[in-house]
């Protein structure tokens, strides 16, 4: 019953009571701290924080909402997709053509991935298929790589302006929320034919400027954030698959 929100201006992570939203703590963490990941086996809150040139994973352990640790990257982390099954988590690394392998247990980046776009920005992750899917937005494109081995194994149009990506294993579809900056909105939902092939299969129009979007997979919703604009107040879009 806590809600952690890591802060960019003054690079903290603030923490708050899930009931009340009453502020409990603000943990100074580092530069720029961003994208968030969390470990429900070990409770552990990974932050990513810093910039292009260096960058590191600061680690809070959500049971006593202390900062423990950190780990050290090439740049920045973004995209954060924590394993379940395994000790690796994968990242997007700020301005870097290659993603980052990090593991949680020897608290270290253990390699890297190229993918030719120095654009990476989301990531969501199949983990029975063992797929790890790379939101780019220059060029505007999904990238599908196998976690066993690092390498690309499809390519397919991605969506403008992409911010959030998620898998949904029930439907066995991605989705990409994009936008951000453009002036119309999307959702590109991806079909998964098997581990190595996938079908675009709709674009559906969001609001200008939207990108940043939740799934849920116990609720088979997904929830995209409108910004306000000249015509329109912010807004939380709801979006239910179809069959």
């Amino acid at each position: 019953k806590r809600l952690f929100v890591a802060n960019g201006t003054d690079g903290t992570c603030k923490i708050f009571a899930g009931d009340t939203f009453k502020l409990i703590d603000s943990l100074p963490l580092g530069t720029d701290a961003d994208h968030v990941g969390y470990d429900p086996a070990t409770k552990y809150l990974y932050v990513g924080v810093g910039d292009a040139k260096s960058g590191g994973l600061a680690i809070v352990d959500t049971r006593d909402n202390k900062h423990i640790g950190d780990i050290k990257t090439d740049a920045r982390p973004g995209g954060i997709k924590v394993e379940k099954s395994g000790p690796q988590t994968f990242v997007t690394l700020s301005g870097a053509t290659h993603l980052g392998v990090v593991d949680l247990k020897k608290r270290e980046q253990i390699t890297t991935w190229p993918t030719g776009a120095a654009g990476n920005v989301a990531l969501a992750l199949d983990e029975s298929h063992h797929r790890l899917f790379d939101g780019v937005r220059e060029p505007a494109t999904l990238i599908v790589l196998d976690t066993e081995s690092g390498e690309k194994v499809s390519q397919v149009e991605g969506v403008a302006g992409i911010d959030d990506l998620w898998y949904d294993a029930a439907h066995r579809r991605v989705y990409a929320s994009g936008g951000r900056g453009f002036e119309v909105g999307l959702v590109y939902t991806y079909q998964q034919k098997d581990a190595d092939h996938y079908e675009l299969i709709g674009k559906v129009p969001t609001a200008p400027g939207a990108g940043t979007s939740f799934w849920s997979p116990e609720l088979n919703r997904l929830y995209v954030a409108a910004p306000a604009n000249d015509k329109e107040e912010a807004a939380i879009l709801v979006f239910e698959p179809q069959p």
